[in-house]
């Protein structure tokens, strides 16, 4: 995975101001990231992915954020955001990779969320005023906990995350982005 990121690298290192000025990542750079697989990182080999463990990703990540903290930022949380789905059942995750293992995530797994059980599963309300990830992303998540669920072992509350479409998603007039 180094070899195959480590010739972008001088070009994420000079366009670190552009990406700071434009508070994101250049799509080019995030799609020739995709390219060379590093948002499948941390993604189970069944779905087509490296199935790295934390400290192998973490190499990567570091080599990447040495040339710009920003696409190494966004390279973390977009990798590792496979981890809080890989629980899904089976035909969800057979939807989601569907096209391939090379989707990028955004989102915020913090407790911004409330969700209301339905028939079929909860309808969720919130607003997530900050969102991590690449901002062309296939999928968002965000954190969530289920109105009137009892608190975890210890006390803990019942913190979710969901997984869903962008054209799921609604805009606030401030750019930010909610389920």
């Amino acid at each position: 995975m180094l070899d195959r990121v480590r010739p972008l690298l001088p070009e994420i290192a000079a366009r670190s101001a552009e990406g700071e000025n434009a508070r994101a990542v250049p799509a080019d750079i995030v799609a020739a990231l995709r390219e060379a697989g590093v948002f499948r990182m941390s993604l189970p080999t069944v779905w087509g992915g490296e199935q790295f463990g934390l400290t192998e990703g973490a190499r990567v990540v570091r080599g990447i954020a040495r040339a710009d903290g920003s696409t190494g930022w966004t390279v973390q949380v977009a990798s590792l955001s496979w981890l809080f789905v890989r629980s899904l059942p089976r035909e969800t995750l057979e939807k989601v990779f569907a096209d391939g293992p090379d989707l990028l995530s955004r989102g915020a797994v913090t407790a911004k969320g409330r969700a209301t059980p339905v028939k079929g599963g909860y309808r969720l309300s919130g607003r997530w005023s900050l969102a991590s990830g690449p901002v062309t992303p296939d999928w968002m998540l965000a954190g969530f906990l289920v109105d009137g669920a009892p608190p975890r072992p210890g006390g803990l509350p019942d913190l979710r995350v969901a997984l869903f479409r962008t054209d799921q998603v609604t805009s606030s007039t401030r750019g930010t982005r909610s389920p």
